[in-house]
């Protein structure tokens, strides 16, 4: 099982010399201590080593360590206990977001398959005119930047570009997907992830469900639509911000 024992941030550093042979002495005075060697007592050596060498660097030489008491090194412990488990919740929240964006991408590559299969990539007129105004960056009587804008934001237009370059994914609108999809995964892992700032995983599965499982979404999400990539920029950067 993956266990993480992170440094301790420290307001000031004195002097780093001796920091790493007072984390030796931390963890190996620990496990000395102790009858017998196990994962547990392993981890809490991790711990008091790195208790020591956070107090070794606060003063020149041995100074610090001179007038340590035990009281500050339980402190010092039970704050890099708090650390750790701060790192391990954080650690998870990436697995289970990794986990929805997966199923997320399941989900958009089936109703690609759909679409391919029914001829249906480009019913959407908005859909293909989002496509039109890419290609028409370097596809055109009067080629260049000037042909983005019109009534939409060029951000999903510029980052079409490199896929509607192909013209048969263009023609086909297999060049939306390649933008949209990514989009779709972006934007249910960020809701996922922001949810779980508050709620539990059963609520936080039933915030995306309403997001991901919405049959529009879904067409967006194999469509090249502006509003995919719209939807994942913002969720995912409502995600990152909080």
């Amino acid at each position: 099982m993956p266990f993480r024992a992170p440094a301790l941030p420290l307001d000031e550093v004195v002097d780093p010399t001796g920091a790493g042979d007072s984390f030796a002495g931390g963890f190996f005075g620990y496990l000395a201590s102790q009858p017998e060697i196990t994962l547990k007592n392993f981890k809490h050596a991790m711990f008091y080593g790195g208790v020591m060498g956070s107090f070794a660097v606060e003063r020149f030489g041995t100074e610090r360590m001179q007038s340590l008491t035990r009281e500050e090194v339980d402190q010092r412990f039970a704050l890099f206990r708090e650390l750790s488990i701060l790192t391990e919740e954080q650690e998870a929240l990436r697995r289970e977001t990794l986990l929805v964006a997966w199923a997320a991408l399941g989900l958009a590559l089936v109703a690609l398959a759909y679409g391919v299969r029914h001829g249906s990539l480009l019913l959407y007129g908005d859909a293909v005119a989002h496509l039109h105004i890419a290609r028409r960056v370097f596809d055109s009587m009067t080629p260049g930047y000037r042909q983005l804008g019109s009534v939409w934001l060029p951000l999903p237009h510029i980052l079409l570009l490199p896929f509607v370059w192909n013209m048969a994914w263009w023609r086909s609108g297999l060049a939306g997907a390649c933008l949209s999809i990514p989009s779709y995964v972006l934007g249910c892992a960020g809701i996922y992830r922001l949810a779980r700032m508050w709620l539990p995983i059963s609520a936080a599965l039933v915030a995306v469900a309403f997001y991901g499982l919405n049959p529009g979404v879904v067409v967006y999400g194999h469509h090249g639509h502006d509003r995919t990539t719209l939807f994942g920029r913002d969720h995912l950067g409502g995600a990152v911000d909080g």
